[in-house]
């Protein structure tokens, strides 16, 4: 089952609410965001800057090169309040 979920991004000056997926079955070491490119043009964190690296990743398809950059990204999951009763 896929549950997305709405969230804030804000990289240095930019900041946008998108939705996310949140329950892929994708494992890391250590916090990994990733992002379509048009969204990371939107966020001014592509074309990749000066200390990123491109990996290969293994995904259902095949496999995929990832671009990982130095630069931070700040995740606010929104929450719609409900009415009390």
């Amino acid at each position: 089952m896929v549950v997305r979920i709405k969230v804030k991004l804000t990289s240095k000056n930019k900041t946008l609410e998108t939705v996310t997926l949140i329950n892929t079955g994708f494992e890391t070491n250590q916090p990994e965001i990733l992002l379509p490119i048009k969204l990371a043009e939107k966020l001014n964190i592509y074309p990749p800057k000066a200390g990123s690296t491109i990996q290969e990743y293994n995904v259902v398809g095949g496999k995929t090169l990832i671009i990982k950059t130095p630069e931070k990204i700040k995740i606010q999951v929104l929450i719609k309040k409900q009415n009390q009763s």
